[in-house]
């Protein structure tokens, strides 16, 4: 979600959640900051699993599928960019592709391990 839309607490659009937590660093006096998804917070509270240690875990590793502290109805809400395939990402796009007249833009997340072939699978599975 681009900077304009945490400004107006707008959505991103057809975009997942790209993270549930994350360092933004301010430019003017290079500050960072923690952003924590506020419905994620809210749950996480609410059921009492929340902690600074938590948070801390999800930022390293950019999702809560395997953090055995959620409970599994929580994961199933909270999935994030990273979490979803390449191939699930265009079929997303498609899907309101199909029902507008504009273009409609759409990110596919790769993993950081992605190979030229990962990308290559991706692009001739959109073609």
């Amino acid at each position: 979600m681009g900077t304009i839309a945490i400004i107006a607490s707008a959505s991103g659009g057809i975009e997942p959640i790209f993270a549930l937590v994350y360092k933004r660093t301010q430019c003017l006096d290079n500050e960072e900051m923690y952003e924590v998804n506020p419905y994620f917070e809210k749950l996480a509270k609410e059921n009492g699993f929340y902690s600074q240690g938590l948070i801390d875990k999800i930022l390293k590793r950019g999702s809560v599928r395997e953090l055995k502290e959620i409970p599994e109805k929580i994961k199933k809400i909270f999935v994030t960019s990273h979490d979803i395939s390449p191939e699930d990402h265009i079929k997303m796009q498609a899907a309101f592709q199909k029902f507008t007249d504009n273009v409609v833009s759409k990110t596919v997340n790769f993993p950081n391990s992605a190979m030229k072939k990962d990308v290559k699978k991706g692009l001739y599975f959109f073609i």
